[in-house]
């Protein structure tokens, strides 16, 4: 009966293991990264789960890269903005790359500070009028 637990265990931990690295295969980066955040945005009576991955670059206070919502079935939208390391200030503005390879942007942008690990601000819906706090936590930097 023992032997039976123990082989009971470990079936039900490798197949939780394997859902879990399943979930999160699902998103693909156009772009190898530097740096991935996790974090929440609330506002408007809602809570969404948020994932930011930035792009490698050339520390000249331009930044670029990609993010999603909840668990990231619908894809990625991407991003690019300015670093300013003096104040910490960081500010991207989501855009759409059309079939010419030319970039749309879409007014909406995200504003904040980005310190001790933390990239915290405002998410704003320009078109819609909304705001959204978000407060997002580096989790991961990548090596090249």
């Amino acid at each position: 009966m023992k032997q039976f637990s123990k082989i009971l265990f470990v079936a039900i931990f490798l197949g939780s293991f394997m859902l879990s690295s399943q979930a999160s295969a699902q998103v693909t980066w156009k772009k190898p990264l530097h740096f991935l955040y996790k974090g929440t945005m609330t506002g408007n009576g809602k809570t969404l789960y948020i994932t930011m991955g930035f792009y490698w670059d050339n520390n000249d206070g331009k930044v670029a890269g990609e993010y999603y919502y909840g668990s990231g079935k619908n894809g990625t939208i991407d991003f690019d903005g300015y670093y300013n390391a003096k104040t910490k200030t960081l500010a991207v503005s989501e855009f759409i790359t059309n079939d010419n390879g030319e970039r749309r942007y879409v007014r909406n942008t995200f504003e904040g500070k980005s310190a001790g690990g933390w990239y915290k601000g405002r998410f704003i819906i320009e078109s819609e009028k909304k705001v959204y706090n978000f407060a997002v936590k580096l989790i991961k930097v990548y090596k090249r």
